[in-house]
């Protein structure tokens, strides 16, 4: 790789619980675009998420562990600066072809915290999806100006962009895609409704289920914000959400209960079910040390549903979900990219840090302070 423009990232070189080893390397050499293997390319990030996952990889305890050294950023929006066509000249099923200049999504667990990276075009379980829209709102670009004009419609904000790529993905799929058949009149219990993809699931349900009622947990403080987005909320160091959801069903339960926060607050989700509700787990905010194995306790509720007549449970996540089916991922990702267009939906971003600023901002995430979605420009 020769030095023709010097790169920047974020490297974890060992996971500790202080983040002491959360550093920033600035005037990396630049990758040489000539020198790119078979069937990858060059992207130049514009923009990553910073979300609770990134804490828990950076921490040690998210239940896919990914050994050191690597670079936070679940999610990412890139331009493609170089292509290098697979040796057989053919993409394989499910991977898609791209163009220099395109812009591109890249939901990646790690690897979004840099200035470039190299990615792999020919693995089906990495595949990026092409954002088909112009985009606004670039760091250090005047605001009306835009990119990616080659595509009609209206222009889509780069910071709700980034946030769409995880959050109301994840959102979308968990709504679509976890067996849960939403119905007029149904309730949802939503745990951590203020968040990312608690607030994304909150904005998603109004959109597209209108007639389901809303029904989730935040702080006091989060409790306006949570309302804007069409919620009830519960707040959950005054309330109990059993006895709170108990009085607004009438004692029926919940249709559906997305739980990210884990631990405990799974067996009290699922004991909010109504007798033919599924719990949704798709993260474990709430547990500070993490290690458990969260689709083995998907099993073991779902093996006691006869107990508690037809209720069931799922572990749900939103790569493994990409990897199993990553066509349906792209087309999935498609759709939400045009409800953003459409002006559907409408992601609260709470703050837009440069990468030199991306660790204060996990900081900011651990504190429980975030409102909707924080991102990282570069």
């Amino acid at each position: 790789m020769s030095a023709t423009k010097p790169r920047s990232e974020w490297v974890v070189s060992a996971t500790s619980s202080d983040w002491s080893s959360l550093a920033l390397r600035t005037n990396l050499d630049a990758f040489d675009p000539t020198a790119l293997a078979p069937g990858h390319a060059l992207l130049r990030h514009l923009s990553a998420i910073v979300c609770f996952t990134d804490i828990q990889l950076v921490e040690g305890i998210y239940f896919r562990s990914v050994r050191p050294p690597f670079t936070p950023g679940y999610s990412f929006i890139a331009v493609v600066e170089a292509i290098s066509p697979p040796a057989s000249g053919k993409y394989p099923e499910g991977c898609q072809e791209f163009n220099v200049g395109d812009i591109v999504s890249g939901l990646v667990t790690v690897g979004g915290w840099r200035t470039h990276s190299i990615h792999n075009l020919i693995d089906p379980k990495k595949n990026l999806v092409l954002v088909k829209h112009p985009i606004r709102g670039l760091p250090g670009r005047p605001a009306d100006e835009t990119i990616n004009n080659g595509f009609p419609g209206n222009p889509i904000d780069l910071a709700q962009l980034t946030a769409v790529v995880l959050n109301i993905v994840t959102a979308y799929q968990l709504i679509h895609r976890s067996g849960v058949a939403l119905h007029d009149g149904d309730y949802v219990l939503v745990h951590s409704a203020a968040g990312g993809v608690g607030s994304a699931l909150c904005e998603l349900l109004r959109a597209e289920k209108p007639g389901v009622k809303v029904l989730g947990t935040c702080s006091a403080s989060k409790a306006e914000f949570a309302r804007g987005l069409g919620c009830d909320p519960i707040d959950y160091r005054g309330e109990d959400f059993l006895a709170v959801v108990a009085a607004r069903t009438e004692g029926r339960g919940v249709k559906a209960a997305y739980d990210a926060v884990g631990g405990a607050n799974y067996a009290r989700s699922y004991a909010a079910l109504a007798r033919d509700g599924r719990l949704v787990m798709y993260g474990s905010t709430g547990t500070a040390s993490f290690t458990g194995n969260v689709p083995s306790i998907a099993g073991m509720l779902a093996r006691n549903a006869a107990f508690w007549q037809a209720r069931s449970a799922t572990f749900f996540g939103v790569v493994l979900e990409r990897e199993k089916n990553p066509a349906q991922f792209a087309r999935d990702t498609e759709r939400v990219f045009e409800l953003l267009a459409e002006g559907k939906i409408d992601p609260h971003i709470d703050r837009i840090v440069g990468l030199a600023d991306a660790k204060t901002a996990l900081a900011f995430v651990k504190e429980g302070a975030s409102r909707g979605s924080v991102v990282v420009e570069f």
